[in-house]
């Protein structure tokens, strides 16, 4: 008689432990905040009074410029020729500031037909400035919130900053830097929080809980494959999750170089913009998993709805994660996406299955 292999975890086992950390991990990411303390929101009128409306062009400060508008509750900044386009408006900060507090700057940012300069830095930028008692720049204390090149839909963005001890004032600014489109800032927020030195232990938390079920998936697929079989999804996962980790100018700094040398090769006009390549990224990763897990379902025992509902459930897992990230959010649409990548993978193999069916016994 054939000998059977008895496996200690069976797949639908591994997938019910995934949904249910994966439920779990939402949970806590909607209910456990990473900052105390939490002011209310500094900027008022938005972009009136009380804060100060500065301008500069190419450095110089002016009194107005064609391109800039400040609307009743946004900027936009718009050039046709490469240059520096820099919309401010400056708030005071309270007495109490100090150096142990952050300051959590958001808003919501679009840009169109943002062509990319020479440098990283050479696109539409939304950031934050401070300033001291004798309105002098504080060097090397402002922070860029998100930096768009192409085409970007608006989409809220934040990110927290330590506020220096000698800052009276801070700045929310957009800017075009030598280049040339448009972008626009909205709803912005700023308030001054102070981090909950525990959160560091939950995160650490999930990740002894994820490290041990990745590791009780990696066995599984070794014991019914091969290393192969179990590293190369794992690698694929890891690289979404980094992507996902990562904060934007990071991501802008790795994607940029790519991004122009494409456009340099290519006969087209890549106008849909570094955001959109990422999400593309995400698109092909789910692809890869699809296509390599229908490829191997049989060696490893794995059934198609089996692959589906792991698609789903990681889908939902990567956006989930997020939720720990500061400038990060879980949404539907990114979810979408990677379905959709999912479903282009699953397309995929089905056309490589056709075409090799004459040549398998």
């Amino acid at each position: 008689m054939p000998r059977r292999t008895h496996y200690r975890l069976s797949l639908a086992t591994l997938l019910a432990v995934f949904a249910l950390l994966t439920a779990g991990t939402f949970v806590l990411g909607k209910t456990v905040s990473r900052y105390q303390h939490t002011t209310d929101n500094l900027i008022v009128n938005f972009p009136n009074a009380p804060g100060e409306q500065v301008v500069i062009e190419n450095w110089n400060r002016v009194d107005a410029l064609d391109g800039v508008r400040f609307g009743t509750s946004d900027i936009t900044v718009q050039r046709t020729e490469p240059g520096l386009s820099w919309a401010e408006v400056r708030y005071p900060l309270p007495p109490a500031a100090g150096r142990a507090t952050e300051l959590l700057a958001s808003g919501v940012m679009a840009s169109r037909d943002v062509a990319i300069g020479e440098k990283n830095w050479h696109v539409a930028l939304f950031g934050v400035f401070f300033y001291d008692e004798n309105n002098e720049r504080i060097k090397r204390a402002g922070v860029t919130v998100q930096a768009l090149a192409g085409d970007a839909s608006p989409l809220r963005h934040e990110r927290s900053m330590p506020v220096p001890d000698n800052a009276t004032h801070f700045g929310v600014l957009l800017r075009l830097f030598n280049t040339t489109g448009h972008t626009s800032l909205s709803e912005p927020a700023a308030v001054l929080v102070q981090a909950w030195p525990q959160y560091a232990y939950v995160l650490l938390g999930l990740a002894i809980v994820w490290g041990a079920f990745s590791l009780a998936v990696l066995f599984a697929l070794i014991e019914r494959g091969s290393l192969l079989v179990a590293i190369l999804p794992l690698a694929v996962i890891a690289t979404i999750l980094v992507g996902v980790a990562l904060p934007g100018d990071h991501l802008r700094s790795i994607l940029l170089p790519l991004f122009k040398a494409a456009q340099a090769t290519l006969p087209i006009d890549l106008r849909f913009g570094l955001t959109n390549v990422a999400k593309i990224g995400h698109a092909l990763g789910f692809a890869a998993l699809a296509f390599f897990a229908l490829a191997v379902r049989r060696r490893i025992g794995a059934t198609f709805l089996g692959i589906a509902l792991f698609l789903v459930v990681l889908a939902v897992a990567t956006e989930a994660g997020q939720l720990f990230l500061t400038g990060r959010n879980g949404r539907l649409l990114d979810i979408a996406i990677d379905l959709a990548g999912a479903g282009a993978g699953t397309l995929c193999f089905g056309i490589a299955a056709l075409l090799t069916l004459p040549f398998r016994r």
